[in-house]
């Protein structure tokens, strides 16, 4: 069974944020009581070090209460993180204003900070950390979003759609937010529940007591399942067993085909790239729409990634509606600019690809290994389908 929920890159950026918290921290303190440094050295190092082993220790084992050590732990962790990105913000300002200094002035920049601001800047982290924090464990609302698919008949308008994704069930969520989850779902009454990728962080074992919450979902017509990179990290074999032993459809490259009275509706599932390095198809859509009806009154395609929307979008395919997860909304708002380069600009909301409506659902959890969300939150999307005959 391979175990990969943090990557080794993770780990190493780990490492080295941890090294210029110590050597930053010392030069901050120098000077100062040996004994403050000591401990500030060792609180940096548990804080980076202790939260990922631990949540290492809850994807793989049963521990029913991890939310409660996890949720503690990760404000001292996301500080330390939130810290370090404004100590090398301040010191690229330093680097700026000492290279201006020596080639204009011919002297050494005197800029000096207070050591007061750093602990108010170190304060300031800590809030930050305790809101993200908050926001990761907060229930999502439901987010109502109105689409008009340029081909949807006339008699399909009003088609509801609930779109889960990013649901991350890992230690840092309790079981009771998931039986939540699903009274509020439910309570939409929607024609079908999409779950696009994501779904849980570790093994099924140590999961187990919390997943049964996907049987409870209930659609009137169906509910349908895709991967998402997540899904490959931990166990794929076991958690694609599990998944089809429910009876919900969970899409690797194919299709399922509804009805709703008269109209044939086919809803499309790929994998993620993600995949390709354990062993299993990356995202085939060609694949995934050989056999389905060409008379469908409706084609809706379920992917992980936005990145790649436009491929998907093309006509050949014969998609009247796209939707995807996968960004988090950015997470936190720092990392916004970096998530809208990754996917092509496709962050949060509705999009047109062409011709296509393309959602992109920022999801209702987050990563284990980032326990922050500040200026991206979580949300139940509830797609309403329109039929431009009705709109005009």
């Amino acid at each position: 069974m391979r175990i990969e929920v943090m990557t080794p890159f993770y780990y190493v950026a780990l490492s080295l944020i941890a090294l210029y918290l110590e050597i930053r921290a010392y030069q901050i303190l120098r000077g100062k009581n040996p004994g403050l440094r000591i401990f500030l050295a060792v609180l940096i190092a548990l804080s980076m070090g202790l939260y990922p082993y631990l949540m290492m220790l809850g994807v793989t084992h049963p521990w029913p209460n991890a939310h409660e050590a996890l949720s503690v732990i990760g404000v001292f962790f996301s500080t330390a993180a939130f810290f370090s990105v404004f100590l090398l913000i301040l010191d690229v300002i330093w680097l700026i204003s000492f290279i201006i200094t020596r080639l204009f002035r011919g002297r050494r920049c005197g800029i000096r900070m207070p050591l007061k601001l750093y602990g108010g800047l170190l304060a300031l982290c800590a809030v930050l950390a305790v809101w993200g924090g908050w926001n990761v464990k907060t229930d999502p609302p439901v987010k109502n979003v109105a689409v008009t698919v340029p081909r949807l008949p006339a008699d399909l308008d009003g088609l509801k759609i609930v779109q889960l994704t990013d649901i991350h069930v890992s230690p840092l969520y309790e079981k009771e937010r998931f039986t939540d989850l699903v009274k509020k779902v439910n309570a939409q009454n929607p024609d079908f529940i999409f779950i696009t990728g994501d779904i849980a962080d570790g093994t099924p074992q140590s999961r187990r007591a919390i997943m049964p919450f996907l049987h409870d979902l209930k659609a009137k017509i169906g509910v349908v399942m895709i991967p998402g990179n997540h899904d490959y990290y931990v166990d794929y074999t076991a958690w694609r067993h599990y998944y089809k032993s429910i009876g919900v459809p969970f899409l690797e490259n194919g299709h399922v085909e509804f009805r709703k009275g008269d109209d044939v509706i086919t809803v499309v599932g790929m994998t993620d790239r993600s995949g390709i390095q354990y062993g299993y198809p990356g995202p085939d859509i060609e694949k995934a729409t050989f056999g389905a009806d060409a008379s469908n009154a409706l084609r809706i395609g379920l992917i992980h990634r936005p990145e790649d929307a436009a491929k998907w979008a093309d006509p050949r395919w014969g998609l009247d509606l796209l939707l995807a997860g996968h960004t988090h909304g950015g997470q936190i708002f720092i990392m916004y600019p970096s998530v809208w380069l990754q996917n092509h600009g496709y962050v949060r909301g509705l999009y047109h690809v062409g011709n296509i409506p393309f959602y992109v659902s920022p999801g209702i959890g987050s990563w284990s290994g980032t326990p922050t969300r500040i200026g991206a939150p979580t949300e139940i999307t509830l797609l309403t389908l329109h039929s431009p005959e009705k709109t005009h």
